[in-house]
């Protein structure tokens, strides 16, 4: 909100501007003064409001009155009297183009604090689960309820769906922990990774992130390009299709430089999408999970 100073300063400086520049004029053209007042009309209703808008057309009155004199026919009264509508007009349009301008910056500062609110009150639970989940992982003595552990944190939280891979002695993937809210998913999740095992030299998914020891993220797996690429594992996409995966994420279990496995998360029935923030907090529980994994390893 402008100043009061500012809003009596601002008609006064350009209406009287108007006038001056006006009288000016006047061996040249008496027909300056309209001309004149449409901008500082405008500028006062654009910077301040109507308030300061019509206080500057009154000021332009008024300096015109003084400087012309009172209309002495009646076509000068009609074309004063059109000439003030007409600055009349210009301030309502700009005075609701300011009110619209600022109402959508209103709206956008709302939006700001609330999304700002919102990412303080996720980076707080994210900050509270990974507390929560040291304390578990640190509970756990045996490697398998480790893993088994680290899949059931992050369900419901993180996603619909985890999977912790690890490499066997014989070369294989083995599926040694997998969590789901329903209990017939994590069955049938058994079924399809039996009949479509995950192929160690695969180019994609948890063979991938074992190898080279770096993390992926497919944010929609319905997009056009992200089909095309992982049509490459007919056998994967299968899965993925049965499953009706719609989002997946995949970090390895990295302990000084030792590559332990791999959690692979996943989202389905809840139509969420993965995105980088998502990712880095995936990977920060991986890291305290390999860790936790680590020491409890025979």
């Amino acid at each position: 909100m402008p100043r009061v100073w500012f809003r009596l300063l601002l008609p006064l400086a350009t209406a009287g501007t108007a006038v001056l520049v006006a009288f000016l004029l006047l061996p040249v053209t008496t027909a300056a003064w309209v001309p004149l007042m449409v901008p500082a009309v405008a500028l006062c209703a654009w910077y301040t409001g109507l308030w300061s808008a019509g206080l500057a057309l009154i000021l332009g009155v008024s300096g015109r009155w003084w400087l012309f004199g009172p209309p002495d026919s009646l076509a000068m009264t009609g074309r004063l009297t059109a000439g003030v509508v007409l600055l009349a007009g210009v301030a309502v349009v700009l005075n609701q183009a300011r009110r619209a301008r600022d109402d959508r910056a209103h709206a956008q500062q709302i939006q700001r604090d609330q999304a700002s609110r919102a990412q303080k009150a996720v980076a707080a639970r994210r900050a509270a689960f990974l507390a929560h989940a040291s304390e578990v992982l640190a509970s756990s003595a045996d490697y398998e309820t480790t893993l088994t552990a680290v899949a059931n944190l992050a369900v419901p939280q993180i996603a619909d769906l985890c999977i912790v891979d690890v490499l066997h002695e014989d070369g294989r993937f083995r599926a040694l922990a997998i969590a789901h809210v329903d209990p017939t998913t994590v069955q049938l999740v058994r079924e399809l990774r039996g009949m479509h095992p995950l192929d160690p030299k695969a180019p994609y998914g948890p063979p991938r992130v074992l190898r080279t020891g770096r993390s992926v993220i497919y944010t929609d797996l319905t997009d056009p390009d992200v089909m095309q690429e992982l049509a490459g594992d007919l056998s994967q996409l299968r899965v993925s299709n049965a499953l009706g995966l719609r989002s997946t994420m995949a970090v390895p279990l990295l302990v000084g430089g030792r590559r332990l496995g791999v959690i692979s998360f996943a989202t389905a029935e809840s139509n969420r999408r993965f995105v980088s923030a998502d990712l880095h907090f995936a990977e920060d529980l991986a890291r305290r999970a390999a860790i936790a994994i680590d020491a409890a390893r025979p």
